[in-house]
């Protein structure tokens, strides 16, 4: 069974939710920051966990542990919400999962996940922005039945060199059709 469980360690205000993820999280995006992190992100690790965490709880309830089956596989995040709490337009989707569970458990989590955004928020259009290097996740967004709107050019810097991200959507109407 897939569970989107909500992360919250806000020391400063003394909220915590499901903190006892912490470590895996911080786990995951230590194993696979070659991929996750920019140029822009702290290099200090005591910094970086800093970061991270803040990032957390600004976008608590949206940043997301996922597990299946009780273990957990990796994390989501959802930002750039257009609209209003009562009706949201769109969002953008950032997620990572442990590569070990690649394949079907990673296209079920999605399928999962965009249910829930297109049919019980209600949500239009669902975006991702993946850096053009991540071949692998650009292939997987396309076999998801996302459709590459653009390229956003120069979007960051990795390694002090410019970095493309590829624009990827989808459609409440798309995905519905490709239920049927």
């Amino acid at each position: 069974m897939i569970k989107f469980i909500p992360v919250l360690a806000d020391k400063s205000k003394a909220k915590f939710e499901n903190q006892q993820y912490l470590p895996f999280i911080l786990n995951l995006f230590s194993r696979y920051k070659d991929v996750l992190i920019d140029d822009y992100y702290p290099k200090d690790t005591f910094d970086l966990i800093s970061y991270i965490v803040d990032e957390i709880n600004q976008l608590y309830p949206w940043f997301l542990l996922i597990s299946v089956d009780d273990n957990p596989v990796g994390v989501v995040w959802i930002s750039h919400w257009h609209g209003t709490p009562d009706k949201y337009h769109s969002c953008q989707l950032h997620s990572y999962i442990d590569k070990k569970y690649w394949g079907k458990t990673t296209r079920n989590i999605l399928d999962e996940l965009l249910n829930i955004l297109f049919n019980e928020i209600g949500v239009e259009r669902v975006q991702m922005e993946i850096p053009e290097f991540n071949h692998k996740a650009c292939a997987f967004a396309k076999r998801m039945g996302f459709i590459q709107d653009g390229i956003i050019r120069c979007a960051t810097m990795k390694d002090n060199k410019p970095v493309n991200n590829i624009l990827f959507s989808k459609l409440k109407g798309e995905y519905e059709y490709g239920k049927r």
